[in-house]
């Protein structure tokens, strides 16, 4: 079991495996995290347990999955999936279907 405490590249993995996203623009590491990199970084470079260690910086869809981190990674993700993390009235699943990220912050739906 991989802790979902603590921001590592297994944890983006699999979401990309669980949800079939490695290729689509979900596959970052603003999944949980708030936006910090700038257009010439890339998780890879950034993503060295300096400003991404412990769950600081989450997002609220990173929250909610740190919420459940005595859980398997495909448990945590199964668990928040109903939820509407970011609040914009559409569920973190569609969303995820849709390839939106469900922890960036966006205006209400009507």
């Amino acid at each position: 079991m991989i802790s979902t405490a603590t921001a590592i590249p297994e944890l983006l993995d699999a979401f990309n495996h669980k949800y079939g996203t490695s290729k689509s623009k979900l596959n970052t590491c603003t999944i949980c995290h708030m936006p910090e990199f700038s257009k010439e970084d890339s998780c890879g470079n950034c993503h060295s347990f300096l400003k991404y260690e412990k769950g600081k910086n989450l997002n609220q869809y990173g929250k909610d999955l740190r919420k459940n981190k005595n859980m398997s990674l495909d448990k945590a993700f199964s668990k928040i999936e109903s939820l509407d993390s970011n609040k914009d009235g559409i569920s973190n699943i569609a969303e995820i279907k849709n390839k939106t990220n469900p922890g960036e912050i966006r205006k209400k739906t009507n």
